[in-house]
């Protein structure tokens, strides 16, 4: 994931996608921990992004499921 991180993202998608969410949230877990948007693998820079491991153009796209559960481990 660290040298390359946009792949990593879209092998995480499409993981999500075939319903392996263990293998999926694996790959998320590595991105953000080297802060890279989960959605997309770009770098984030604001804090905000940093924290909920999606950037700001990803953050309206992405699933509203995958999108509540970020929230809710925020306010925790």
């Amino acid at each position: 994931a660290e040298h390359h991180p946009r792949r990593a993202a879209k092998l995480a998608e499409e993981c999500r996608a075939r319903g392996e969410h263990p293998h999926a949230d694996k790959l998320q877990a590595a991105l953000v921990a080297l802060m890279f948007c989960a959605n997309c693998g770009r770098p984030l820079q604001d804090p905000l992004s940093i924290d909920r491991g999606i950037g700001p153009d990803c953050w309206p796209r992405i699933d509203p499921g995958w999108r509540s559960a970020i929230e809710l481990r925020q306010a925790a």
